[in-house]
């Protein structure tokens, strides 16, 4: 089995508390989505109180506008094609704009979605 990355101690207390909030220990589709938007720089700018579905902010416009630079919309994106592939991510696109740790996020997001890691030992784990 593969080791979860994450990028500080937060991404990680975050990733549990969106695990908890969306149930999603079991369901790797919510899992992966928890993962990617535990990311601080992600987390931090959504407004979690008015969160039902993991991406709804996707749909918040105006003052409420979700605003992410492009490599974290392109991660975004990607936790969404691995969630549910109805959107049209480039993963060229975003490999030409990630750094090694958005890549390496990207890594653990696919071994996430395809079950090669463990949920609980990465949120028990120290």
């Amino acid at each position: 089995m593969s080791n979860i990355f994450f990028v500080n101690s937060d991404h990680k207390n975050n990733f549990r508390k969106l695990l908890v909030r969306f149930s999603a220990t079991r369901d790797r589709e919510y899992a992966v989505a928890c993962y990617v938007l535990a990311h601080p720089e992600i987390f931090r700018k959504i407004n979690w109180s008015r969160i039902v579905q993991p991406f709804d902010f996707l749909k918040w416009r105006g003052h409420n506008a979700v605003d992410l630079s492009n490599g974290f919309r392109l991660l975004v994106d990607a936790a969404r094609n691995l969630f549910n592939y109805n959107n049209k991510f480039n993963l060229m696109d975003a490999l030409s704009t990630w750094d090694q740790k958005s890549i390496a996020v990207f890594h653990s997001a696919m071994d996430i979605r395809m079950g090669r890691v463990s949920l609980i030992n990465a949120v028990t784990g120290p």
